[in-house]
């Protein structure tokens, strides 16, 4: 058992003296990331959703993203949000050009967490601040 444990502590101390990534921990993604998109397009609909503003808003830039792998892919989402010109509802916000009036135009910073769990067709929002 000592010799087992041993042979643990070893492995992790060399897995962080040596760069390597430890399982489950939060991994950098790339904007073009498949499971980042559907992430992505589930916060902004939620963010939409639950906004009491008369304008849809949509994604303006994407900060930084990271997956972990928990009881389902957790994606932790520092996001630009903008209001457009759409008023609600609209079905394709995509397609919706940004304000550019400035007593219109509202920029915001968001943290969005979504986990999904496809396995079982489960994608909630874990986490929503903004500012």
């Amino acid at each position: 058992m000592a010799k087992l444990v041993f042979v643990a502590v070893v492995s992790v101390l060399f897995a962080a003296c040596y760069g390597e990534r430890m399982v489950g921990a939060p991994r950098e993604l790339s904007v073009d990331d498949k499971g980042l998109q559907e992430a992505l397009r589930f916060a902004m609909y939620e963010y939409n959703k639950g906004s009491n503003d008369m304008y849809q808003s949509r994604l303006g830039k994407v900060h930084n993203a990271t997956m972990q792998l928990v009881n389902g892919y957790k994606y932790d989402m520092n996001v630009e949000v903008r209001r457009t010109k759409c008023k609600k509802p609209t079905t394709d916000v995509n397609g919706c050009p940004f304000h550019e009036d400035p007593t219109l135009a509202k920029a915001i910073m968001c943290h969005f967490t979504v986990v999904n769990r496809m396995w079982a067709s489960k994608i909630f929002m874990d986490t929503v601040k903004c500012q």
